[in-house]
């Protein structure tokens, strides 16, 4: 909304290259298509998914920076062209409040207030931290443990996507404003105009389908359209929906973490009762010729929402399972979340990539590249990307256990078998490699399996490690082994050249050593795919 007041004063235009509105900062130009204030604005910028998971929270208000100093320090990785691709990032919102500092010479929170909040009567809302009412706040919780847990409230380093509290009085004066295009009482926030064009669809996958507004998402429920905005806090969910058709809308908020499972269960009630379905969906037409061309579409999907440049990637193979898509040979497809999922989604296509439930309430729309491969599923804001078996979160689980059994034999091997030749008393043998070579696998295997195990203690415990103040010294000490045995495994591959052109040692001793080092080589590359070696956070 503060975007597009600017956009009406002729200072923001919406399809201009957002470097141009920022002096204290630059987003890399590694696309030809420069990033604009409308990617921006529809989440389709081509940006990271990560600003919220490692050192965007201060512990106590004194830390804070401000919110240049903080986008300088992170910012947003530009990581797809920008227009092709809808993923939700607050580094995006970031940005844009960061255009408003820059614009209108105010702090965010100080123009919001002047320009939206005030006009609104909106007097007990806030993007400052801490907010002015912070003694009338609800409590957040958490339920952790078999138990809730009160969460403080968070003090934010970026502001414009994260700190807003408010009443439900509030936002419901917000709300009427965007219902009625701009106006308020007996003044406007936006004039009629631009109000309808922040409301209207910018980017979708397939026309007629939900996609993105300027600041809100589209939804179809039981046949209406509106549009809606979720946030998601420590301890706090909420939703806001809007039916600029229907002239009404609703707003939810609860303090609790349960996935918005709330949010969507009194959504669907709310719906059911007042859009009922009148009448049973007549089932759509089977295509004959679909069969020959399901493989197309069966396979693994995942989300897009994960760091895709940080080391919070590893956050993945703890969301395993990914969804699965089969065709089980009815002219239809199946959609099954996980694999104890016993919902299954099925799905008949009625259009050229397009496909819907029996029912009619799940519309799905897959994408294609160039050369006709699929690569996407989405449903509205909802994207997966559809991926080979060998970056399946059950791939890299399976892999990640060899490595470990290799690892464990490459560092006992040499010193077991050395206690065991001592005990009994007996020479070690005549032919061997050098002590130092040896050595060089030996340490690599170890320090990657001590790695290995430190993480597998320390990631299921990132809620309590504290990310989200910065990167805790524990977790970055972990991460400079694979830098060390990035090291010596090239140093291993040097030896074994050395140990094949003198001979040294047995033949067999060659070839167990070069299989040693050829296992410490191929785990660089799965360091690097988990972005575990240098310090990517």
């Amino acid at each position: 909304t503060a975007i597009m007041q600017l956009v009406e004063q002729g200072k923001v235009d919406l399809h201009t290259d957002v470097n141009e509105y920022l002096k204290r900062l630059q987003l890399p130009r590694n696309y030809a298509r420069p990033v604009t204030i409308a990617d921006l604005l529809t989440h389709t910028a081509g940006l990271d998914w990560d600003l919220d998971d490692i050192g965007t929270v201060a512990r106590r208000a004194s830390e804070m920076q401000p919110l240049a100093q903080f986008l300088v320090s992170q910012p947003p990785a530009r990581i797809w062209p920008p227009g092709k691709q809808y993923l939700y990032s607050n580094g995006a919102y970031d940005l844009l409040g960061f255009v408003v500092e820059e614009v209108s010479g105010l702090p965010f929170a100080q123009y919001v207030d002047e320009n939206i909040l005030q006009p609104l009567d909106m007097h007990r809302t806030s993007f400052l931290q801490p907010p002015p009412m912070s003694d009338d706040l609800a409590t957040a919780y958490e339920y952790v443990d078999g138990a809730f847990r009160a969460v403080p409230l968070p003090y934010y380093h970026n502001p414009p996507s994260r700190s807003l509290t408010a009443s439900a009085t509030d936002i419901a004066h917000f709300m009427l404003a965007h219902l009625q295009q701009g106006r308020y009482g007996n003044g406007r926030i936006l004039q009629e105009s631009t109000a309808r064009e922040m409301q209207a669809q910018h980017f979708t996958y397939r026309a007629g389908e939900p996609g993105a507004a300027y600041g809100f998402d589209e939804f179809v429920r039981n046949g209406v359209p509106g549009i809606s905005k979720w946030g998601v806090d420590l301890g706090a969910h909420s939703g806001l929906y809007l039916l600029p058709d229907q002239d009404w809308g609703y707003f939810i908020s609860y303090n609790g973490n349960d996935g918005f499972q709330f949010i969507n269960f009194l959504t669907d009630q709310i719906f059911d009762h007042y859009y009922p379905l009148s009448d049973e969906p007549v089932p759509p037409q089977l295509p004959a010729d679909f069969q020959a061309r399901a493989r197309r579409f069966t396979g693994i999907y995942r989300s897009t929402g994960y760091s895709h440049h940080t080391v919070a990637k590893l956050g993945m193979l703890l969301w395993g399972p990914y969804p699965q898509v089969t065709a089980p040979g009815d002219g239809t497809l199946q959609v099954r979340f996980s694999q104890d999922d016993k919902n299954i989604l099925q799905l008949v296509e009625v259009g050229s990539l397009f496909f819907q439930s029996p029912d009619g309430k799940t519309r799905i729309v897959f994408v294609e590249d160039g050369q006709g491969n699929i690569t996407h599923m989405a449903s509205g804001q909802w994207v997966t990307e559809k991926v080979p078996w060998y970056k399946t979160a059950a791939f890299h689980t399976g892999l990640l256990g060899i490595y470990v059994v290799a690892f464990a034999v490459m560092a006992l091997i040499s010193p077991v078998s050395s206690l065991i030749r001592r005990r009994r008393g007996q020479p070690p043998p005549v032919a061997r490699l050098p002590r130092p070579t040896r050595l060089l696998t030996a340490l690599a295997a170890a320090l990657n399996l001590t790695m290995l195990a430190l993480m597998a203690v320390l990631l299921p415990q990132s809620d309590r490690l504290g990310l989200e103040y910065g990167m805790p010294p524990v977790l970055a000490a972990v991460l400079a082994i694979p830098i060390v045995t990035t090291i010596l495994s090239v140093g291993a591959l040097i030896s074994a050249g050395l140990a094949w052109k003198n001979r040294y040692g047995s033949l067999a001793g060659r070839v167990a050593y070069s299989l040693g080092v050829v296992i410490l080589l191929a785990f660089i590359p799965f360091l690097l795919y988990w972005n575990l070696l240098g310090f990517r956070w």
